[in-house]
């Protein structure tokens, strides 16, 4: 039996911050996932009506669209898509029954990166 070719799990990376984005792009793309990044929530809407994606990893805090409202309309146009958030500030959003309802976890910064890719790689 020949083997094909294993596809690679594609994240889009979404924050507002570039620095943010690229870090996590590249340490992504070194375990082995193939990333594409949005730098606020109309982007990442935008990306995933356009591509497959795997997981989406999203700060909450960003310009013209956060991570919460974007996370709501990811979830209702692709109900199974696996988001984490991402924020300094998750003791505020953790508890909200929206966020709950259409995100896979709250993550806080900063975060070990190591847990990050572990709990990406349980979800794909």
């Amino acid at each position: 039996m020949v083997k094909g070719k294993q596809r690679r799990k594609k994240v889009l990376v979404v924050d507002d911050d570039e620095g943010m984005t690229m870090c996590l792009s590249d340490i992504l793309e070194m375990k082995g996932f193939a990333t594409r990044v949005a730098h606020d929530g109309v982007e990442a809407i935008e990306k995933v009506k356009e591509e497959k994606f795997d997981v989406v990893l999203m700060d909450i805090k960003m310009p013209r669209m956060d991570g919460i409202q974007a996370s709501k309309e990811i979830h209702a146009l692709l109900p199974d898509m696996v988001i984490f958030l991402i924020t300094g500030y998750s003791s505020d959003y953790e508890s909200d029954k929206v966020v709950q309802g259409c995100v896979r976890e709250v993550i806080s910064k900063p975060f070990d990166f190591d847990m990050l890719i572990e709990r990406i790689n349980e979800c794909v």
